[in-house]
């Protein structure tokens, strides 16, 4: 199959994938997933040594062999692309029409509006094609790294790390940036204004913002931008000691700094650090709270620039303070939601055995377990999963409504982006099925072989791409079932 880089892995997954899948007569099914809107299933079947691509069981096009873990689709599930093998050579197949033949395809991205980038080899060099043009040589395209992103103003622009003889660069928009022993935290803010990444040469660590070199550190954490605005901040460590560098100002010293967080509109930065026997929290620089203990997961800002975050108090006990003011004390609190309209906060919290959840000074009903609750866009409505004590099974509780199920998969909870529907991914356990359960009701399967198809592509793609249950891809799974009209009846 392809080439190059991590890709070289590839056909052992799709090796691994294609026994595991194949059963009985009749066509092998060698991949199984869906568009991102999950609107639309995609299958590669092999039949008489032949690969077909199928559109909700339609076959689009045949092929001598396809790379089943390259295929991309537009977030509208108007584009599809994927590698597929013509004579000696390979292509990238674009809605249905081949592009040129290359030695071997790496990783695949559609952008907004059906743009193209894919990685290619050529007599040994490995470039990354936009839309047909090829960047500059390199023998290796990183796996895991290309992006292309909406553009400021309009267009695309593609960044990706690659290795060359004298080291590896991060590329953006085809300008190559300097050689580094390596490079890492490779960021791309949500406004595709802004790019970041951590880079090492021998001992010394540097972070690079839009082309800018920072000053030397032995080593570089928790770097993150702004949503908008390319402000950025990170950890720098000399020796054993902490700074946080942000808008070109540096604190500290820190023994460790645990969190880093922008308002929504990137005006403002705080951090969570520990210095000598106490927790600090810290925005601009300046000092706000001071405790024995406070949760790195806590840490965000709510409307109007409060600050939030979970307090473990000195007496003992733990409390969420928003803007200055401590909420209910409670044995024990969890992460920290704040809805995304920035007006509610909420969380899981906890006195003797018995969880609840806290939602602006509320407390709604929980059990012997709750997750950390989500909000609509428009932040009415709340919903979270509970175990109840001496009830068997999961409730999804949802407006004060609770929908029990065998299971359901934390971190999958979602609401609709018009905030009229909900998803969560459950499970029945006499049958051993997954599904996605929309407002409750099962809608949609969630077959092993999608699941199998899911962690092939992430090992061929590398550790970053990773498969974990309740992780990104199954939340995204979930909210696209969540953003599907309700079926017509």
């Amino acid at each position: 199959m392809t080439r190059g880089g991590r890709a070289a892995i590839a056909p052992r997954a799709a090796a691994v994938l294609a026994v595991a899948l194949a059963a009985g007569c009749g066509p092998a099914v060698l991949w199984s997933g869906h568009t991102p809107d999950r609107r639309h299933r995609i299958e590669v079947i092999e039949e008489d040594g032949i690969h077909w691509v199928l559109v909700d069981g339609r076959r689009r096009s045949g092929h001598r062999a396809i790379a089943a873990w390259t295929i991309a689709a537009s977030e509208d599930g108007e584009h599809i692309a994927y590698a597929a093998r013509r004579g000696e050579s390979w292509v990238v197949v674009h809605d249905g029409r081949p592009g040129q033949p290359w030695d071997g395809v790496g990783e695949i991205a559609l952008g907004p509006a059906g743009h193209l980038a894919h990685a290619a080899e050529s007599e040994g060099r490995w470039r990354v094609v936009v839309d047909g043009r090829p960047g500059p040589p390199f023998e290796a395209i990183l796996a895991g790294t290309l992006r292309l992103v909406a553009a400021p103003g309009g267009g695309v622009r593609a960044v990706y790390a690659a290795r060359s003889r004298r080291g590896v660069h991060v590329v953006v928009d085809g300008e190559v940036g300097p050689a580094w022993s390596g490079v890492g935290q490779l960021a791309v803010s949500a406004d595709g204004a802004a790019v970041a990444y951590a880079a090492r040469r021998g001992r010394r660590a540097h972070v690079v913002v839009g082309g800018a070199i920072g000053p030397p550190a032995d080593a570089i954490a928790r770097l993150t931008l702004a949503p908008r605005g390319g402000q950025v901040a990170y950890a720098a460590r000399s020796g054993s000691a902490w700074r946080v560098i942000a808008g070109g100002e540096e604190s500290g010293p820190y023994d460790e700094v645990r969190a880093i967080a922008f308002s929504p509109d990137g005006a403002r930065v705080a951090w969570i650090a520990r210095a000598g026997y106490s927790d600090l929290v810290v925005e601009g620089g300046a000092l706000v709270e001071s405790a024995p203990a406070i949760r790195g997961d806590s840490l965000a800002f709510a409307a109007g620039g409060e600050l939030v975050y979970a307090v473990r108090e000195r007496g003992g006990g733990e409390r969420v303070v928003r803007g200055g003011e401590a909420g209910p004390r409670y044995d024990e609190v969890g992460p920290v939601a704040v809805s995304p309209d920035g007006r509610r906060v909420g969380y899981p919290a906890r006195r003797g055995g018995t969880w609840v959840v806290a939602v602006d000074g509320e407390e709604l009903p929980g059990g012997a377990w709750v997750s950390t609750p989500v909000f609509s866009p428009d932040g009415r409505r709340v919903a979270y999963l509970a175990r109840r004590k001496g009830v068997s099974g999961v409730f999804a509780v949802v407006d004060g409504r609770a929908h029990r199920f065998d299971l359901a998969m934390d971190g999958t909870l979602v609401f609709s982006r018009d905030g009229r529907r909900w998803s969560v991914l459950a499970g029945d356990l006499a049958e051993e099925r997954l599904y996605f359960a929309v407002d409750g009701v099962p809608r949609e399967p969630l077959s092993t072989r999608e699941i199998y198809s899911a962690a092939a592509r992430a090992a061929a793609r590398g550790p970053a791409a990773a498969l974990e249950p309740g992780g990104d891809l199954l939340r995204a799974w979930s909210q696209a079932e969540a953003d599907k009209p309700p079926p017509r009846r």
